[in-house]
């Protein structure tokens, strides 16, 4: 019975998710041990923002791994992902969540580097956790399945089309209300904004890409000109074409295009 559920669990998931709850979890009892995170995965795999303005730069992607040493927020993270991450890794396809995962971790954590960078005194000069990664899964799954109920907290039943305005809510509150939150308040606006982004096909952004894409390609369109020889009827520089005689000398029928040389 347990290899059963165990072969059902596992072929529910993709290869992606799978590998993302595997990385969280590792990871998440390696930072508990070594010292409450201030080991040294904590210190190789965090944003912190001197060391990526130093070169450092994959720190902006390991940062979205890491939990807080709390057995509840540990749970709560590999709950989450188990939930909103299989559904769209179905539907996108492993390659496009995988590259959706990647793109959410660089921007919410480095654009926290970056305000770090002009206002130093902006935040702790560290942030780490999977936040900007669950905001971003939360809202691309909103977007996904508008019409789909979730239970919020377990008990308030919200559907997929509210729980977008609920997480876009909960960040921005988090900007008003700024608490300790490990992974920063901007990274969890950025998340969100990103799973609001990046979701459905084709998705907002891709959208505006083609569009600006296409204005380009007009724009270049409107810059080429036509030889001066050219006619719009295309018939200015068109060779002649005439019939010759030709064929059998018992031939007499009339020439026909056939001829044409």
């Amino acid at each position: 019975m347990a290899s059963d559920w165990t072969r059902s669990f596992a072929s529910s998931l993709g290869p992606a998710t799978k590998g993302l709850l595997g990385a969280v979890g590792v990871l998440g009892i390696v930072g508990a041990l070594s010292a409450r995170g201030t080991g040294s995965a904590f210190e190789l795999l965090a944003c912190v923002h001197e060391r990526v303005l130093h070169g450092e730069v994959w720190r902006v992607l390991t940062a979205s791994l890491l939990t807080a040493p709390q057995l509840m927020y540990f749970l709560f993270t590999l709950l989450a992902f188990y939930i909103f991450s299989p559904p769209l890794e179905s539907r996108w396809g492993t390659r496009r969540f995988v590259t959706f995962l990647v793109q959410t971790s660089v921007v919410g954590f480095g654009v926290e580097t970056l305000a770090y960078s002009v206002l130093p005194r902006f935040g702790a000069g560290i942030n780490y956790g999977p936040g900007v990664l669950l905001a971003a899964l939360t809202t691309a799954w909103g977007r996904e399945n508008p019409t789909a109920e979730i239970r919020l907290f377990f008990v308030l039943p919200v559907k997929g089309s509210a729980m977008v305005y609920v997480t876009l809510g909960f960040a921005f509150l988090g900007m008003v209300f700024p608490g300790d939150v490990p992974e920063g308040s901007l990274g969890i606006v950025m998340g969100s904004l990103m799973g609001v982004a990046l979701a459905r096909s084709p998705s907002p952004a891709r959208r505006a890409w083609l569009q600006l894409k296409l204005r380009w390609l007009d724009l270049q369109g409107k810059r080429v000109r036509l030889p001066a020889d050219a006619s719009s009827n295309g018939k200015r520089n068109a060779p002649h074409l005439r019939a010759i005689p030709g064929g059998r000398d018992d031939d007499r029928r009339p020439p026909t295009k056939h001829w044409l040389n």
